[in-house]
């Protein structure tokens, strides 16, 4: 049997191995408490991609048939809330018709994960018929979470009024009422681009003497599409004695080209990123110099505007990254040599054999036999340097006798 430790590691490594192979090595090698192994499984997959939850409920299968155990509430509970993060509505919908052949009631949490399920597949009909049946369920209460799903279906199918009519109802059902739903509200907002609908949340929320945070106009300001809804944004933040920081002057760079106006979106991103260091006094950082550049390029703006805004940066004190400083440093009339191409090479000359093949001219003969002696004599000339004249028993005419050859 394995350890724990080992087991963990095997789940985390065993999604390289195909479906059926991992699951029979997890079902296999699980400890005594199998089902508690099972739930940390799919607690592990949650929040990851769709792939994820695919063979879950063969999964299930395998583990009933290699342990005889009926699967408890916790472990249907836990398989919907993997399908409602990963989006996998056919197989939560046949995980709930299991779960009515297994005459198994479903608990609040079920409810809740398989109209979030619904909710963020854009299934609205799917998600208000079961919240109409959550209700005639006498066990079974709705809370925040149900009311969160609710709303962030509505965005998705685009029905700002839903969200309204669902949060004052959420304030007549739940008590207390939970002030992140408001939140929640903003995001269908956000998805929407209604900036109108977001402003009127946030009066809401102060209407019902619920402090806006900074996490809330950020949504707010992301989801602005004209300057006079930003200028009224950016006054009631200064009301709610929350500082303009970097993060909102990054969104308002980001949201100034889809702002609807006359001129040109690269001169309104521009035209923003002035004003908001004149009026509210914030001298831009790293990161917002960035997002500038960022829409500059995403805009197609010439290269050389590009090139002033990295030098202004690097003057302002920050360091650009160094393609973009190299670029912008280089003299405006330098243009790189172009290297030229094989076929603009002159071509080269063929390669032509030498005629003259004799010993004299120096060139090796390979079809030549060496095995044999050589059939020529060395010149005079040649021999002269290494041999002296040989001693024929005669005398030179001064008397002088001629000397043996050697050195």
């Amino acid at each position: 049997m394995l350890s724990v430790k080992a087991m963990n590691r095997l789940r985390i490594h065993s999604s390289s191995i195909s479906r059926r192979l991992s699951t029979e090595i997890r079902i296999r090698l699980a400890e005594p408490n199998s089902e508690q192994n099972f739930l940390s499984l799919l607690a592990e997959r949650a929040g990851k991609r769709k792939h994820c939850s695919y063979n879950v409920l063969d999964e299930i299968d395998l583990f009933r048939q290699k342990t005889n155990q009926t699967p408890s509430k916790s472990l249907y509970e836990a398989s919907l809330h993997l399908f409602a993060e990963t989006r996998n509505v056919s197989s939560a919908e046949r995980l709930w018709e299991r779960m009515g052949s297994d005459n198994v009631s479903p608990t609040s949490k079920m409810f809740n994960c398989m109209i979030r399920c619904y909710s963020r597949a854009g299934r609205l009909m799917e998600a208000r018929k079961l919240f109409e049946k959550m209700k005639g369920v006498g066990s079974v209460k709705e809370d925040g979470y149900t009311y969160g799903s609710l709303i962030t279906g509505e965005g998705v199918a685009g029905t700002i009024e839903g969200v309204f009519k669902l949060l004052e109802e959420a304030k007549l059902k739940i008590d207390p009422f939970p002030n992140t739903l408001y939140r929640v509200a903003l995001g269908a907002c956000l998805q929407q681009k209604n900036g109108q609908a977001a402003i009127d949340l946030l009066e809401m929320m102060g209407k019902n003497e619920i402090k806006a945070g900074v996490e809330d106009f950020y949504i707010a300001f992301k989801a602005q599409t004209s300057m006079e809804k930003l200028e009224l944004l950016t006054e009631k933040l200064s009301s709610e004695s929350i500082p303009f920081d970097q993060k909102l002057f990054q969104i308002c760079i980001k949201r100034a080209p889809e702002i609807q106006s006359d001129s040109k979106p690269w001169d309104e991103c521009l035209r923003m990123f002035e004003k908001i260091q004149k009026e509210e006094g914030i001298v831009p950082d790293e990161n917002t110099w960035m997002t500038l550049i960022n829409c500059a390029n995403e805009l197609a703006v010439e290269v050389g505007e590009i090139n002033k805004l990295v030098l202004k940066m690097k003057r302002s004190g920050h360091t650009p990254p160094r393609p973009l400083l190299m670029r912008a440093r280089a003299r405006p009339d330098y243009t790189p040599k172009k290297k030229p191409d094989f076929q603009q090479s002159p071509p080269r000359r063929p390669w032509v054999p030498p005629q003259d093949t004799s010993f004299d001219s120096g060139l090796w003969r390979p079809n030549e036999d060496f095995s044999q002696p050589a059939d020529f004599k060395l010149p005079d000339s040649v021999l002269s340097r290494f041999m002296k004249v040989e001693d024929d028993g005669q005398s030179d005419g001064d008397g002088k006798e001629g000397k043996k050859v050697g050195k």
